[in-house]
């Protein structure tokens, strides 16, 4: 059972992050730290800055003897506030892109059988052994994928601490640590996956690749404060920091605070089943702030929480430009929730399954 802390934190005031951060991580084992390289890894969007400096000094004072950082900026360039942050603190920034790979193996794992129940208490002693024994059984060795090309940055150092923004999209549910794997790998493992995904296995390839980066992993923090890039102030405010040296936990946590089960998102249940780490919520035992309280704040917050609350929820009439988005997004609806009528669009309710494609495909037009 892995444990995650969970704080609240007002803002990302230098003094709001500090006493936060130094609450996560009063109990962590910080001999760990000394004598070692260590590297921050973070994706898209980038997490706030005062959250990378309270890392970064808290890994300076506890003795690693070297830092760097690395991402794969796909969609633009790194902001300037973190290249100087990088810059004056001495910290080498590596670009994944750019960088060495190295081929790395995947190794065969064993899926064992969930437990199928009969009602041992009715049965014979024969037949009970033979339930038993059913329990205990495992499924063949298997892989998805045979090898990965990783960034030799991984290799060069001791350990990974991976920082990643808390996301409110469809994403989320292929997991938020997990899924930030894709920028780690080359475009040949990126198509291996798409390719696996046409036999539903593509959960699978995720969290193979997660298994070769998870055991190198001395923490990880989930930036919360603000769950999205967007401008507007209303929304996201989340205001939380999650931290834990299971990753798996940390997005089995991040999927109930954004509205799901954990055991919904399928890398949190596989993970789970396959020993990469506490995937289900029940394995995890929290500290911190009151976990309840911080989920029902959090779900009011979310961007598209007020979208579903009718059973015909109207839509602005829109413009010929935007209703280029709108036909996109009625296209992705697997229920054809997405109705025209008289100008307008309608959400309806009994129809929608809540896979949320429409508000990430077209957001503004639906004015959230």
């Amino acid at each position: 059972m892995s444990t995650v802390g969970i704080k609240k934190c007002k803002s990302y005031s230098e003094g709001d992050i500090k006493e936060s951060f130094n609450e996560l991580i009063a109990g962590f084992d910080k001999e760990k730290i000394y004598g070692k390289k260590i590297i921050i890894f973070f994706d898209f969007p980038q997490p706030d800055i005062e959250i990378l400096k309270r890392v970064i000094e808290f890994l300076k004072e506890n003795g690693a003897t070297k830092i760097s950082a690395g991402t794969s900026i796909f969609i633009k360039d790194l902001p300037e506030s973190i290249q100087t942050l990088f810059k004056n603190e001495k910290i080498k920034f590596i670009d994944f892109r750019k960088d060495n790979y190295e081929k790395t193996d995947v190794s065969l794992r064993k899926t064992p059988n969930l437990e199928h129940f009969r009602g041992f208490a009715i049965l014979s002693p024969v037949q009970y052994a033979t339930e038993k024994a059913i329990t205990k059984m495992e499924t063949p060795s298997i892989r998805t994928l045979k090898s990965v090309f990783l960034p030799a940055s991984f290799s060069e150092n001791d350990y990974v601490v991976a920082i990643t923004k808390m996301k409110d999209s469809p994403l989320a549910k292929l997991g938020g640590f997990v899924n930030s794997m894709t920028s780690l790998i080359t475009t040949k493992t990126r198509a291996e996956i798409f390719v696996n995904a046409m036999q539903n296995k593509q959960h699978e390839s995720l969290l193979e690749i997660f298994s070769l980066m998870k055991n190198k992993v001395l923490f990880g923090v989930v930036d919360g404060v603000k769950a999205s890039i967007s401008n507007n102030k209303e929304i996201n405010q989340m205001k939380v920091l999650l931290f834990s040296d299971d990753l798996l936990s940390l997005d089995s946590v991040t999927s109930v605070l954004i509205g799901f089960r954990s055991n919904e998102i399928e890398t949190n249940r596989l993970g789970d089943i396959f020993g990469f780490g506490s995937g289900t919520f029940n394995h995890i035992t929290l500290y911190g702030d009151d976990f309840v309280e911080i989920r029902k704040e959090a779900t009011k917050m979310l961007r598209y929480s007020k979208v579903f609350g009718k059973r015909n929820q109207p839509i602005p009439k829109i413009t010929k430009e935007d209703k280029l988005k709108i036909n996109k997004s009625m296209d992705f609806c697997p229920t054809g929730a997405i109705i025209e009528k008289e100008g307008f669009y309608l959400i309806d309710k009994n129809k929608c399954i809540k896979c949320y494609f429409c508000v990430e495909i077209a957001g503004d037009v639906f004015k959230l």
